[in-house]
């Protein structure tokens, strides 16, 4: 089993199914096939991906879709979305502001006139946001099926009421756990950065276990950080602080030439993104349990 990445993080240990998953010897194949159907969505919707690619956004994009599904898909107050993420302690309510407008300008989301205040013209979520939200969800329960030939992702996809059970009970998890993320020290520097997410997708669809050759974790190929930086839309010099503040931590480095050779990583910044993704998997898991009694699906998940 890898090794648990902070003490808070810890607490998942105590847990059979958290062992189970951190121990399966499919682990990292199925993860590495996450990260690379990420990055595929990533690059296929650019604009409507970024939503889930920075974690203050990510953490947005769930409590939004929470609040719209928990109305009956009718529409999101304005004012009740910022008092959330104010009560969760996200962003400041200017910065949710700004990402609503974002997301409005971008056709994300739209304004919708209120059938019983002309005034009020509560935010709804497309279509198109809706399926992307719906195959995150489903890309995750695929991690899972491929670790013991399940079907909850066929079955997910297969019954839209799914979704809307679903998706609050994952949002709720995770408003009790922002903290995952902030106490992984290499983790978190990328991941809340504009879409670093994306960059972490790109280094772990690649990953390849240490062994004889070389007792590292390291990517197959090599990258540069301008090709990074390009990859998640960031400038050069913003990533290349970042990388800096990792190689001082000993958490990242190149195995040969910088730029041109494969990337190394530290077995306790691969152990802080294993923990986080086992915690994601637990979350849909758990999620997706509880909700197909809700649903009307009797037969059990595997």
């Amino acid at each position: 089993m890898h090794k648990i990445a902070s003490a808070h993080e810890a607490d998942f240990a105590k847990n059979s199914l958290f062992s189970s998953l951190a121990s399966h010897p499919g682990l990292i194949d199925a993860l590495r096939a996450q990260a690379g159907k990420l990055l595929a969505t990533a690059e296929a919707h650019p604009r409507a991906a970024s939503i889930m690619a920075t974690h203050q956004r990510y953490l947005m994009a769930h409590l939004a879709l929470s609040m719209y599904v928990k109305s009956g898909r009718t529409g999101i107050h304005v004012a009740a979305f910022l008092d959330a993420v104010e009560h969760y302690g996200i962003v400041s309510r200017n910065t949710a502001d700004a990402f609503l407008k974002e997301m409005e300008h971008y056709r994300i989301i739209e304004r919708k006139v209120s059938p019983t205040d002309k005034r009020l013209k509560p935010v709804v979520v497309t279509q198109e946001t809706l399926d992307l939200a719906c195959h995150w969800h489903a890309v995750h329960l695929e991690t899972l099926d491929a670790l013991d030939g399940g079907e909850r992702a066929a079955r997910f996809r297969a019954d839209p009421r799914l979704f809307d059970e679903v998706q609050p009970l994952v949002c709720e998890t995770l408003m009790k756990s922002i903290s995952i993320s902030q106490s992984a020290p290499t983790f978190s520097l990328f991941v809340w950065i504009d879409d670093g997410s994306v960059i972490l997708d790109r280094i772990f669809s690649e990953i390849v276990a240490p062994d004889a050759s070389d007792p590292r974790w390291r990517t197959r190929g090599g990258h540069s950080i301008a090709g990074l930086a390009k990859l998640a839309g960031l400038s050069v010099t913003h990533l290349s602080r970042k990388f800096a503040q990792a190689m001082r931590m000993d958490s990242i480095g190149w195995t040969g030439r910088p730029g041109r050779s494969p990337l190394w990583i530290s077995q306790n910044f691969f152990d802080e993104y294993l923990t986080y993704q086992v915690a994601k998997l637990m979350m849909l898991e758990a999620a997706l349990n509880r909700s197909i009694h809700s649903a009307g699906i009797l037969h059990p998940l595997k």
